[in-house]
């Protein structure tokens, strides 16, 4: 592990030993930017230089933001879920080979489409999201259905069929899924 500070960015830590000097470069100007001020930057560990900022790159978001750095890697998330019974070590290689079996990785997507009723429940649950979305700066929410998608998926360029087939799936590069305990959860 490395360990970077800047001129505002006093607790960075980088998961690994192993990066261009082009991304630990890249790195110090961001702890040199205030944006970073008060808050932990950690890079995941298979960082590498990216487009002005390093993939892998994260940090919480504060009343401070920095345009370059966002949408990078648009469309990666974090999602926590509590799992009702404890995970035993034992358990592991099954967890491991049901999620593998599951989740289609890296440049692979789901087979088989969407049904009638999980692209309702998606465009449900896209609405909820725009509207908190919408409501907090004040913007005009779009109605999502079939046609909005259809019109977004041409304005990106993308083959409809891809984008629903793509959604649940895990990407390559450094996503991941993790296994973890809190302290107050099993």
């Amino acid at each position: 592990m490395i360990e970077l500070q800047g001129k505002f960015g006093k607790d960075c830590k980088i998961f690994t030993n192993a990066i261009e000097n082009e991304a630990i470069g890249t790195i110090q100007n961001i702890l040199n930017n205030p944006v970073t001020t008060g808050v932990p930057v950690r890079i995941m560990p298979d960082t590498h230089q990216g487009v002005d900022i390093v993939i892998g790159f994260t940090m919480p978001v504060t009343d401070r933001v920095n345009p370059n750095h966002i949408g990078v890697d648009i469309g990666c998330g974090m999602l926590c879920v509590e799992i009702e019974n404890a995970i035993t070590e034992e358990s592991f290689p099954d967890i491991n080979h049901a999620i593998r079996s599951i989740i289609p990785m890296g440049f692979e997507i789901n087979q088989q489409p969407l049904s009638k009723q999980e692209k309702e429940d998606l465009f449900t649950f896209l609405s909820i999201r725009m509207d908190q979305f919408c409501s907090k700066y004040q913007l005009t929410k779009p109605v999502i259905n079939e046609e909005y998608v259809s019109q977004l998926c041409k304005k990106v360029g993308i083959n409809e069929g891809t984008f629903y087939n793509s959604l649940g799936t895990l990407g390559g590069g450094n996503h991941f899924i993790e296994l973890g305990r809190a302290e107050s959860t099993n």
